[in-house]
């Protein structure tokens, strides 16, 4: 019988513990923001640099702007798009 109460416990307590826990943890970071962060500093850079390597998805997962400044005076910057092809 005991046992019995303590099983009814937990299973009114669970639902109002989600609840509450689901009020009190933090938001989540958007991805819509960091989608629309990501493609203005892509578009939008202030900066110059010596080098730009364009290209689609292998260009940009591929070719690291650091290894260009590490071994050079130069400044580089990655303009590589996955998915999209320069025809």
């Amino acid at each position: 019988m005991r046992a019995r109460k303590k099983i009814n416990i937990v299973f009114l307590l669970t639902p109002i513990l989600i609840v509450v826990f689901g009020f009190l943890r933090p938001n989540p970071v958007n991805s819509v923001v960091k989608s629309r962060y990501f493609w203005t500093n892509k578009f939008e850079s202030n900066s110059k640099y010596n080098v730009v390597i364009y290209g689609d998805s292998r260009t940009y997962r591929g070719v690291s702007p650091t290894l260009v400044v590490n071994n050079t005076d130069y400044t580089s910057y990655n303009f590589g798009f996955t998915s999209a092809g320069y025809n």
